[in-house]
């Protein structure tokens, strides 16, 4: 670089008046036909855009029209030059000038295109959602700008003769070696997005992760916070969520019940058969609840054993749990009124002498 200086400096140039007055003709009429464009053909074409229905038009004219000053200006004095002769070095240092002008241009107006894209698709009302949308949009236009950006710096140094099959492949391995150093923190990543598209549970839903349940109270990037029914916090990483089998109660719009008590054995038949009807009447007196079934299932080890299944018309899970025990304590009473008792482990010895 420094040699191709000196031999500017050190070697005199001359230009013809009549190929000065050719490039400066080239120049102008360039710049104003790139102006035009932008100022006044741009305009138009905005005009009618905005009275279309689709998007995609006043993003390619929002793409077009972010091109900066820079490139108006280099592009008209590059395509001048080629009508003087000028000195290889002067020439070599236009055209570096040039590409890079242009590729920093082109993935400066993919850049706001892209990022346009991921605000529309992020766009939810309320604060809260907004809120998270705008940390996922921060995260994105971080990936999305370093990986045009190396592209960016990849063909400039294609376009100016560099071979940079050596560079990829080393970059490629120093990627590989900081991506397994940093695969944990990827993977949970790669699951806050997982969640944040899919959308299986969001803040306030009520989940059910193995045997811990409770409301979601924040997805971070890391991890999940959920509030469970006694109160505590539960801190689960993303990465745990996706791979979990995740009961989401929120999305039920009703609740299938199914349990089950067992009465001493020593109960006559008829009192047997005088408990499916004891049982539906309790649970069809109840509102917002639809009986299902009712079936002596099984003998067991110290009782006849009934299995009772109702449907309440709610996702609410206080609710479910107030028409339980509203359910438990009449069955209860009818038993008691009946003469019929519920059954509790008992043990019989026999003693042969």
């Amino acid at each position: 670089m420094i040699d191709s200086l000196y031999a500017l400096l050190s070697s005199p140039f001359i230009i013809n008046n009549s190929d000065l007055i050719i490039s400066f003709n080239v120049f102008i009429i360039s710049f104003l036909l790139l102006k035009i464009f932008k100022t006044v053909i741009i305009s138009k074409i905005r005009i009618f855009t905005e009275s279309t229905s689709t998007e995609v038009d006043d993003v390619l004219v929002e793409m077009i029209d972010s091109i900066g000053l820079l490139f108006y200006i280099v592009v008209p004095i590059y395509l001048a030059s080629k009508f003087l002769e000028l000195p290889d070095a002067i020439n070599s240092i236009l055209r570096v000038v040039f590409i890079c002008v242009v590729i920093i241009s082109i993935i400066q107006a993919i850049q706001n295109l892209i990022l346009r894209g991921l605000r529309s698709a992020l766009h939810v009302k309320g604060s809260e959602q907004q809120g998270k949308d705008k940390t996922v949009n921060k995260v994105l236009s971080i990936i999305v700008k370093v990986f045009l950006w190396f592209i960016a710096g990849i063909l400039i140094l294609q376009n100016l003769g560099y071979d940079v099959t050596t560079l990829v492949g080393g970059l490629g391995i120093v990627s590989l070696v900081i991506g397994i150093s940093l695969q944990g923190i990827i993977e949970q990543i790669f699951s806050f997005f997982s969640i944040f598209f899919d959308k299986p549970f969001q803040e306030g839903d009520y989940i059910k992760v193995g045997k811990y349940g409770g409301n979601i109270r924040h997805i971070g990037v890391k991890s999940t916070r959920i509030t469970t029914t006694t109160g505590q916090e539960l801190v689960i990483s993303n990465k745990d969520l996706t791979e979990a089998r995740v009961e989401n109660h929120k999305k039920m719009k009703t609740r299938t019940v199914i349990f089950s008590f067992g009465l001493e054995y020593g109960t006559s038949i008829s009192k047997l058969k005088l408990i499916k009807e004891i049982v539906q009447d309790i649970v069809e007196g109840i509102e917002d609840v639809e009986f299902m079934r009712i079936h002596f299932s099984e003998l067991g080890d110290y009782s006849f054993i009934y299995e009772v299944a109702y449907k309440i018309l709610s996702r609410d899970y206080e609710k479910y749990k107030d028409i339980q025990e509203q359910i438990n304590y009449q069955i209860v009473e009818s038993l008691a009124k009946h003469r019929i008792k519920l059954a509790y482990p008992t043990q019989r010895t026999l003693i042969i002498n």
